[in-house]
């Protein structure tokens, strides 16, 4: 059964399909293709890094193989409380993978309360954080706060940008993990309608219409020609052209 609150128009997703706005190919679909057909160009950047197509198709495997591990499983939510970095594109494409939610909309002047309570809200199966992130981050942890929150299978702490400067595209993120060197688990079948979560009360989640938490069911405007490649602030899939 669908739990997630959906905004989806049948008679408006079949325009945007006949107009060509919106195709049967997600986000991780045009990641593979672009790694296939041309793995080492640039495809994402940060402050600190730049990740070519085949290294950012590499950790989005690993993501998505380390949260199928974990137990979290298609139509449930992944909260994200980072600045804008390339994990953040990442984890957004590892959703796209495996049928996730993304709930990106989690902003640095909340406080670790907020946080939990969004979290808690959105039934999230895996939180991402970054230490020092957030308004009272002097006096609060949120991976103390998160540890004991039931339904979270997995809680990932990302060190700041600072921490990684030099050390490649191969070096490790999300507490640890590698880059794929296989396979990883089989993406659920692609669905045909999108879904939002919004919080009615207290701080939001998904403050505008154009913010969706899903990830899976858009597609992806080509890459930039004068960057080269996707930029890493938070991504904004939209419900219309």
């Amino acid at each position: 059964m669908n739990t997630v609150l959906s905004l989806q128009d049948p008679e408006a997703t079949r325009r945007y399909y006949e107009a060509g706005h919106w195709r049967p190919e997600t986000m991780y679909m045009v990641l593979r293709r672009h790694a296939e057909a041309s793995p080492d160009k640039f495809a994402l950047r940060d402050s600190v890094d730049r990740l070519t197509y085949g290294e950012v198709l590499a950790w989005v495997d690993a993501l998505a193989e380390d949260l199928h591990g974990a137990g979290v499983r298609p139509g449930q939510r992944l909260s994200v409380w980072l600045p804008s970095r390339a994990e953040s594109v990442i984890i957004l494409l590892a959703c796209s993978r495996m049928g996730y939610i993304a709930n990106t909309s989690l902003h640095r002047d909340y406080t670790c309360d907020d946080v939990v309570a969004l979290v808690e809200r959105a039934r999230s199966a895996a939180l991402f954080a970054e230490p020092g992130y957030g308004t009272d981050a002097e006096h609060n942890d949120i991976f103390e706060a998160a540890a004991s929150r039931k339904g979270l299978r997995k809680v990932y702490r990302l060190e700041p940008l600072e921490a990684r400067t030099g050390q490649g595209g191969e070096a490790p993120r999300f507490g640890g993990l590698r880059p794929a060197k296989g396979s990883s688990p089989p993406s659920p079948p692609t669905p045909t309608a999108s879904s939002t979560w919004r919080s009615r009360r207290g701080p939001r989640a998904c403050p505008r219409a154009s913010c969706t938490a899903t990830t899976r069911y858009s597609p992806m405007a080509a890459p930039s020609p004068r960057t080269g490649g996707w930029m890493a602030p938070r991504f904004s899939t939209r419900s219309a052209p």
